[in-house]
């Protein structure tokens, strides 16, 4: 997103610490130039930490031209700075990604101070709108994007499977992102445990481990998702109903890196997963239960050449959802507000 930031505006990121520039360039597969500003981390033993970090940005904050817009994420970091720095008050944009993790009185201090509010899906613009009664003018949605770059000229899938020492002949149902409860991980751990003529891996994780036809791998570096997704003969996105992080307020970044990769999805039909897919494109399924689910891999694997269908619409539809295409829609809802 930063990269692609910098490629239509005069962008600088600012962070607490960034020990390694060259190598977090090279995870994410950038090739463009950032300007990074460090403001360094804050003591362990001060609290809250987001208000000191907060502190040391006001400073930063304050030796920026009058003209200056800043665009900002973190929920308690805005919050702070919205009673520390003026400056920053008077123009600041907040990308939205949660909305009940915190209480209502900080989304509430910071949707008032905001001059637009940038939210991932379309259900989240709505909740603002309704519950914080802010205008449908200041307010936009564009999911999270996918980086189409990372996953162009990929080697064949026997080649993938064999660099990364994955089963060469048996189907291989795979989900990659964070163990977070939400996420529906322990769903896939299940059907593992019922459809033992199927290889599962679950690439996120803390450490290797491999139980029967379960092989769970530790997290990998940006630019290496899209092999282990080209890897795969089925990408799972078990999201549960139950939880309204994962039903509702979610738009995830692996879901339209599953889509760029071009190989056939399962995932659960909620709304969340409505905003990037649909029944054209993956194989819905109508909950997360594990027996339904298992239920939704079978009929993917029995349905194969239906399911590459779905799988080539939704990697065309990928291209929607780019950075760049992202960038440029919120770069044009700033200029609206400051012009």
């Amino acid at each position: 997103m930063s990269e692609a930031f910098a490629q239509k505006a005069d962008y600088a990121l600012f962070v607490a610490s960034c020990p390694n520039k060259r190598n977090v360039f090279e995870d994410y597969g950038v090739t463009g130039d950032i300007s990074i500003r460090e403001i360094g981390g804050v003591p362990a033993f001060l609290w809250p930490k987001s208000f000191w970090i907060a502190m040391r940005f006001r400073k930063m904050i304050a030796r920026e031209p009058a003209d200056a817009v800043f665009y900002i994420r973190d929920v308690l970091l805005a919050f702070f700075l919205t009673f520390l720095s003026g400056k920053f008050r008077n123009c600041f944009f907040f990308e939205m990604h949660s909305l009940e993790k915190f209480p209502d009185f900080v989304y509430g201090r910071i949707f008032s101070c905001a001059r637009g509010v940038i939210s991932t899906n379309v259900e989240k613009e709505k909740a603002v709108h309704l519950k914080w009664n802010i205008q449908k003018k200041d307010i936009i949605s564009f999911p999270n994007g996918v980086d189409i770059r990372l996953f162009q000229r990929l080697p064949k899938k026997a080649t993938l499977r064999k660099e990364l020492s994955l089963p060469s002949k048996d189907i291989v149902a795979m989900y990659i992102g964070s163990m977070q409860y939400w996420k529906g991980v322990e769903t896939i751990r299940q059907c593992a445990e019922v459809l033992k003529q199927y290889v599962f891996v679950i690439v996120g994780g803390a450490a290797k481990r491999r139980d029967g036809n379960l092989l769970e791998l530790p997290r990998v570096a940006p630019n290496m998702v899209p092999r282990f997704l080209g890897a795969a003969d089925v990408l799972l996105a078990p999201y549960p109903k139950h939880y309204k992080i994962s039903s509702r307020w979610t738009s995830p970044m692996k879901l339209a890196e599953y889509m760029a990769s071009g190989t056939p999805i399962v995932a659960s039909d909620v709304v969340s997963v409505r905003e990037l897919l649909d029944v054209s494109t993956a194989h819905l399924v109508n909950s997360a239960d594990a027996r339904q689910f298992c239920d939704g891999i079978q009929w993917a694997v029995s349905h194969m050449d239906e399911m590459h269908l779905k799988a080539e619409k939704a990697q065309r539809r990928a291209e929607e959802f780019t950075w760049e295409k992202r960038a440029g829609c919120i770069v044009d809802f700033v200029t609206e507000h400051i012009g």
